[in-house]
C-alpha cells in the first residue's frame, strides 16, 4: 500500500547533480546540494538562518522565495575546504592570515614565528625562508605582542611608524604640526 506522503513530489528521491558537467552559472536547489554533499537538507536550511561558512545562496523575492546555489560558488566553497594535510585543516576555513584576523575569536589560535620580538605569520615566514620554531598564539596574545613589539621598536627608533621593515628608517621621521 502506498501512502500519500510517498506520492508527494517533495519526498521523492533527489539525485545528486554532477557538478563537473555543469557551468559555473548553473543553479541547483538546496535538496540537490544536500544530496551532493550527503547531508540533510535541514542542515543547509539551518546554515542559511544561522550563518557560518557555507556556500553563498541566491534567494528569489518573497518571504518564502525559492533558494538556489550557484555551481561556481559551490566549487569555490569546496576548494576553500580542500586541504593537503591535517595541519592545514586544523586552521579551519581561514586559509590566510588576513581571513583569520578578521574572523577569529580572541581565543582562536594561529601559528607564528617570533622574529625580533614580533610575531610573523608562520606561512609568510616560510615563504620568506625565515627560520625559527613555530608558536601558536591566540588572537588576543598576537595583538598584545604585536603592539608591544611596535612600541619597543618605536622607542628604540628602529622602525618608522606603519612600516613593516625592520631596521633604521631611511630618513628620520619629522614631527607634524597640528593646526
Amino acid at each position: 500500500m502506498t501512502t500519500k506522503a510517498a506520492n508527494r513530489p517533495d519526498t521523492q528521491q533527489i539525485v545528486a547533480p554532477k557538478l563537473s558537467t555543469m557551468d559555473a552559472e548553473d543553479l541547483i536547489t538546496p535538496e540537490e546540494l544536500a544530496a551532493y554533499l550527503r547531508i540533510e537538507t535541514g542542515t543547509l536550511n539551518d546554515t542559511r538562518v544561522d550563518g557560518g561558512e557555507w556556500p553563498k545562496f541566491i534567494k528569489f523575492p518573497g518571504v518564502r522565495g525559492h533558494v538556489r546555489y550557484m555551481v561556481g560558488e559551490i566549487r569555490r566553497w569546496l576548494g576553500d575546504r580542500t586541504f593537503e594535510n591535517t595541519g592545514q585543516a586544523s586552521l579551519g576555513a581561514a586559509h590566510h592570515f588576513g581571513e583569520w584576523v578578521n574572523s577569529a575569536a580572541l581565543t582562536d589560535e594561529w601559528p607564528f614565528r617570533i622574529i625580533n620580538g614580533r610575531p610573523v605569520d608562520f606561512v609568510q615566514a616560510i615563504g620568506q625562508q625565515i627560520e625559527g620554531e613555530p608558536v601558536w598564539l591566540s588572537l588576543e596574545a598576537y595583538l598584545l605582542q604585536r603592539s608591544s613589539s611596535a612600541i619597543d621598536q618605536a622607542l628604540r627608533g628602529d622602525k618608522q611608524p606603519g612600516s613593516d621593515q625592520d631596521g633604521p628608517p631611511d630618513e628620520p621621521v619629522k614631527p607634524t604640526k597640528r593646526i
